[in-house]
């Protein structure tokens, strides 16, 4: 549980016991006693309810964009809080001449009902929302990591040429789209086998040349996934 649920149950807990206080202090003879023990209990039930509702519902999303999405079934049962204890002081006051207490029952059946309801609805739209944002992630990490290489390559790089070449496959990563696609991943397998082979000549501490030649050839088959991307669309 982390810190913010911690904060909103506890600031639910102390809202429950100035609202039980100011009950007991405000019960009087004229209201039905029945009525008048039912919203209490019914109160207490609610401060349970959703303060394990706020605690089911505290997942910590890895997906930053999608942060605020997670903390709405906990805002909804700070809401539902809320709404149950207006909803049975209102029945402990208006009770008087020893009216029924079936209206109160059926109230806060269904306000349960709704906060289980909307609870499951704001769920499912929290798991398509990561859902959604992991499968764009999925699809760009591979060109992030093909960067993160060049730029390896090229903090490591000691001739001029071989730099230079670097640097522009480099700027033609980061001005390409960084979205992969099914039909382009056998060209990035291949960019990849030639990205290797750079890193290899490097090492190897080939002629500069041999380097830069390969470096050029990594750049014609980056080339060739981003028309093979264009094309598509």
């Amino acid at each position: 549980m982390n810190g913010s649920v911690k904060r909103v149950i506890l600031g639910e807990a102390i809202v429950l016991v100035a609202w039980l206080v100011i009950m007991f202090v405000c019960h009087n003879a004229l209201m039905n006693p029945i009525v008048f023990a039912m919203s209490l209990g019914f109160g207490v039930l609610a401060f349970a309810v959703a303060s394990i509702s706020a605690t089911m519902s505290d997942k910590q999303s890895t997906v930053k964009s999608t942060t605020e999405i997670h903390y709405l079934p906990i805002a909804f049962s700070c809401a539902y809080f809320v709404v149950a204890l207006l909803a049975n002081t209102y029945f402990a006051f208006v009770a008087y001449g020893w009216g029924g207490s079936m209206i109160p029952v059926v109230a806060n059946v269904a306000l349960l009902v709704v906060l289980v309801l909307v609870q499951m609805g704001l769920g499912s739209y929290a798991r398509r929302a990561d859902q959604k944002v992991a499968a764009v992630a999925a699809k760009t990490v591979q060109t992030a990591q093909f960067g993160l290489c060049v730029g390896q390559l090229l903090a490591v790089a000691e001739d001029a040429q071989v730099k230079a070449e670097l640097k522009a496959l480099k700027d033609d990563i980061s001005f390409s789209s960084n979205m992969s696609q099914p039909h382009v991943q056998e060209i990035e397998r291949q960019f990849s086998a030639a990205l290797e082979a750079v890193s290899n000549s490097m090492s190897a501490d080939e002629p500069a040349d041999v380097t830069v030649g390969l470096v050029h050839d990594a750049r014609n088959i980056w080339k060739k996934r981003n028309a093979a991307l264009t094309a598509v669309k």
